[in-house]
Protein backbone atom coordinates (compact mmCIF):
# COMPACT_ATOMS: atom_id res chain seq x y z
CA UNK A 1 0.00 0.00 0.00
CA UNK A 2 3.07 2.06 0.59
CA UNK A 3 3.64 3.82 -2.54
CA UNK A 4 0.55 3.06 -4.19
CA UNK A 5 -2.22 5.44 -4.95
CA UNK A 6 -5.83 4.90 -3.70
CA UNK A 7 -8.19 7.16 -3.28
CA UNK A 8 -10.36 4.58 -1.02
CA UNK A 9 -10.21 1.92 0.95
CA UNK A 10 -12.96 -0.27 2.54
CA UNK A 11 -12.07 -2.54 5.44
CA UNK A 12 -15.11 -4.95 6.35
CA UNK A 13 -15.61 -6.89 9.33
CA UNK A 14 -13.44 -4.51 11.63
CA UNK A 15 -14.58 -6.35 14.92
CA UNK A 16 -13.03 -9.51 14.44
CA UNK A 17 -9.70 -8.45 15.37
CA UNK A 18 -6.10 -9.91 14.71
CA UNK A 19 -2.71 -8.66 14.90
CA UNK A 20 -3.26 -8.07 11.44
CA UNK A 21 -5.91 -5.68 11.20
CA UNK A 22 -4.38 -3.79 13.58
CA UNK A 23 -1.43 -3.42 11.90
CA UNK A 24 -3.19 -2.55 8.83
CA UNK A 25 -5.57 0.03 10.49
CA UNK A 26 -2.23 1.79 12.23
CA UNK A 27 -1.04 1.66 8.33
CA UNK A 28 -4.39 3.36 7.32
CA UNK A 29 -4.38 5.97 9.77
CA UNK A 30 -0.56 7.40 8.74
CA UNK A 31 -2.11 7.43 5.07
CA UNK A 32 -4.73 9.54 6.51
CA UNK A 33 -2.74 11.68 8.37
CA UNK A 34 -0.55 12.05 5.91
CA UNK A 35 -1.94 13.94 3.27
CA UNK A 36 0.40 15.52 0.67
CA UNK A 37 -0.11 19.19 -1.00
CA UNK A 38 -2.00 18.05 -4.68
CA UNK A 39 -2.77 14.63 -3.41
CA UNK A 40 -6.33 13.23 -4.23
CA UNK A 41 -8.57 13.13 -0.60
CA UNK A 42 -7.96 9.45 0.86
CA UNK A 43 -10.91 8.06 2.34
CA UNK A 44 -11.72 5.25 4.73
CA UNK A 45 -14.82 3.01 5.13
CA UNK A 46 -14.73 0.87 8.07
CA UNK A 47 -18.15 -1.74 7.98
CA UNK A 48 -19.13 -3.67 10.86
CA UNK A 49 -22.39 -4.65 12.30
CA UNK A 50 -20.93 -5.36 16.01
CA UNK A 51 -18.55 -2.89 16.16
CA UNK A 52 -17.54 -0.47 18.97
CA UNK A 53 -18.28 2.77 16.95
CA UNK A 54 -16.99 5.21 19.37
CA UNK A 55 -13.26 3.35 20.00
CA UNK A 56 -12.52 3.42 16.00
CA UNK A 57 -13.75 6.98 16.04
CA UNK A 58 -11.67 8.03 18.92
CA UNK A 59 -8.49 5.88 17.19
CA UNK A 60 -9.26 7.69 13.66
CA UNK A 61 -10.01 10.88 15.64
CA UNK A 62 -12.92 11.89 13.82
CA UNK A 63 -16.88 12.17 14.49
CA UNK A 64 -17.84 11.07 10.89
CA UNK A 65 -20.07 8.25 11.24
CA UNK A 66 -23.11 6.79 9.34
CA UNK A 67 -25.36 4.39 11.27
CA UNK A 68 -27.70 1.92 9.71
CA UNK A 69 -30.26 0.53 11.16
CA UNK A 70 -29.79 -3.67 10.60
CA UNK A 71 -32.39 -5.67 10.29
CA UNK A 72 -32.87 -9.46 12.26
CA UNK A 73 -34.78 -12.37 10.18
CA UNK A 74 -36.55 -15.11 11.62
CA UNK A 75 -34.67 -18.34 10.58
Amino acid sequence: MIGTSYDLFVLDEAHERSINTDVLMAILKRKLNSRQKGEKIFKLVIMSATIEACKFMKFFNTDSLINIEGRSYET
